[in-house]
Parts: C-alpha cells; sequence; structure tokens
C-alpha cells in the first residue's frame, strides 16, 4: 500500500509543484488593504485545491465580512 502512496506522490510531484508556486503567486499580503481582493482569491484558489483533494472545503467570512478570509476543509470520512 505505501509503495502505491509513494508512486503517487512522485507521479504529480511536478503537477504538485505548480499548484503551488501557483498559490504562491497570489499577492494574498494580509497586512495591505489593496489586497483583500487577492486574500479573497487565495481563499478560494486553496479551497479548490483541497476540494480536488477530496476534502470538503469552503471560504468562510470573518469580522463580517471585515476580516480576512477562512478556509475550512473536513474530511468527508
Amino acid at each position: 500500500m505505501i509503495d502505491q502512496v509513494l508512486k503517487r506522490i512522485d507521479s504529480r510531484c511536478a503537477q504538485s509543484l505548480d499548484e503551488l508556486n501557483g498559490l504562491l503567486r497570489i499577492a494574498s499580503v494580509s497586512t495591505k488593504p489593496e489586497h483583500k481582493q487577492d486574500m479573497v482569491a487565495c481563499a478560494r484558489a486553496l479551497a479548490g485545491t483541497l476540494t480536488s483533494a477530496g476534502l470538503v472545503a469552503t471560504v468562510e467570512e470573518t469580522g463580517g465580512g471585515k476580516g480576512h478570509p477562512l478556509v475550512l476543509a473536513r474530511s468527508p470520512h
């Protein structure tokens, strides 16, 4: 079983790095108000990645919409 998991990880290495680099390119600087929409975009992208991995992921508002978005992910199991 572990051999299958390791082979799967190895086979997806380049794709996983591309996805990670895409997330890192989003200018989601939480201390700068001008990046508020980037924070939302980053949260949505992360939720999408987690959903693709089989989790149930949502983006939640904080502070009545004035705070930073929160990504909540749960395993369906």
